[in-house]
């Protein structure tokens, strides 16, 4: 006896809407994880990377690729605001991360290139004879080059992480946040935000297009700092708000303190 396949006519479309409905749902991620500024202390912190970032993407079996951008340093290291004398620092540090992309410049050549003195028309906000401005704006070139690594790799992303390989993180990267965040949202974390409503150290963001303002916010330093002082979170924030009226900032709880180069941890936050 034969059977008519189209008598199951009916009964495969309802499985296969079925199925199409389900799997639909379903998001496939890939993660941009993206790291900025000098690997001073990356054998410090390599260790709580590895555990409390990328184990978890590992573990939960999410796609990511690991772009760097960072600085040779030849002439010793200061940086007195954070009690960093005359420090020799290892250059070859930036291999700890085992990174799929990366671009490294030599600091003293993009400071010429960038001419930090012509960002001083106003006052240095963190009063330290613009020290630590000239590294902040140091920082926002590295992430700058950061974004170009991404787009030349001509991968394609769901979220970009951005990360800063100096810090010790005190928890885990808790992965719902890659499903709970918006396109129109930021995440920054719950600490160092109070006074200026940011947090620059780190951002989660789903949005390609936020995530370029973001990463190449050096592009109005000069600009924004004839007319004001060019302080990190207020500055970063401006742009922000300005390029995307409808931005959300959402703070999660995700802690890290900074790691010098000398090995000290500056105390900025504690795991909740």
């Amino acid at each position: 006896m034969r059977l008519d396949v189209r008598l199951f006519a009916p009964l495969i479309n309802v499985f296969t809407k079925k199925y199409i409905k389900m799997y639909s749902n379903i998001i496939v991620m890939k993660i941009a994880i993206c790291f900025w500024g000098l690997a001073r202390s990356m054998k410090y912190t390599i260790q709580s990377i590895q555990e409390r970032i990328i184990k978890n993407f590992d573990n939960n079996n999410i796609p990511y690729k690991v772009f760097f951008h960072t600085y040779q340093v030849l002439e010793p290291y200061n940086n007195s605001r954070a009690s960093e004398t005359d420090i020799i620092l290892d250059n070859n540090e930036y291999e700890l991360l085992n990174a799929d992309y990366i671009s490294i410049d030599n600091q003293e050549i993009i400071k010429t290139k960038i001419n930090l003195k012509s960002y001083r028309s106003m006052e240095d906000p963190w009063d330290t004879n613009y020290e630590t401005m000239d590294n902040f704006i140091l920082a926002m070139y590295s992430k700058k080059q950061l974004w170009k690594l991404v787009n030349e790799s001509n991968e394609s992303f769901t979220h970009y992480l951005f990360i800063r390989p100096d810090v010790l993180y005190l928890n885990d990267f808790d992965i719902n946040w890659l499903t709970k965040i918006n396109n129109n949202d930021i995440y920054i974390p719950k600490f160092h935000h109070e006074l200026y409503n940011f947090n620059d150290r780190m951002a989660l963001i789903k949005n390609k297009s936020i995530a370029e303002v973001y990463s190449n916010v050096f592009d109005h330093m000069l600009q924004y700092s004839i007319q004001y002082q060019l302080h990190s979170e207020t500055f970063i924030r401006f742009i922000l708000k300005r390029s995307f009226e409808n931005i959300n900032i959402h703070f999660i709880e995700f802690f890290f303190n900074r790691v010098r180069a000398n090995g000290l941890m500056t105390m900025d936050t504690e795991a909740k």
